[in-house]
């Protein structure tokens, strides 16, 4: 396995990301179009891409990005990869130059991913990897996200 990092992912990378992100997340926060999520990550300020590859096939990513004046970021693991130690190795990276980390959790097991199958909520992998939890909720009509934050 290798793990690179960059500012701006390939266009074979995005393309990537973008089948594992409409694959592993709810149906709902599918993107439209390679376009469309293309749009998304521009829109990412400070970006850093951690592009995790085995024998030339992206099975992970993971991006830090600044937004309200703290670090963010967004995890996707290729369900093939899951309970592996991808994840926990890629947010160790993060974490090592880092001095806190935030993003948002579904945190319920009710939500459908795009081939039927239930969403199960990462959180517990989060706690695991030494993220709290804090009162901050993201609610919009089609789900709800718990905020998770990590401090050095």
């Amino acid at each position: 396995m290798e793990i690179a990092i960059t500012s701006e992912p390939s266009q074979y990378h995005k393309v990537e990301i973008y089948k594992i992100w409409n694959a592993e997340y709810p149906s709902f926060l599918a993107h439209k179009s390679i376009s469309e999520f293309e749009s998304y990550l521009k829109a990412l300020e400070n970006a850093r891409h951690f592009i995790a590859t085995s024998e030339n096939n992206l099975i992970g990513w993971i991006v830090k990005f600044d937004r309200e004046g703290g670090k963010w970021f967004v995890l996707m693991i290729s369900s093939k990869e899951q309970n592996k130690g991808l994840g926990t190795k890629l947010v160790s990276l993060l974490k090592g130059n880092s001095d806190e980390l935030n993003g948002w959790v579904i945190d319920r097991d009710s939500y459908l991913k795009a081939n039927g199958e239930i969403y199960k909520s990462p959180l517990e992998f989060y706690t695991k990897n030494g993220f709290g939890t804090t009162n901050d909720r993201f609610k919009n009509e089609d789900f709800e996200a718990l905020k998770v934050k990590w401090v050095k």
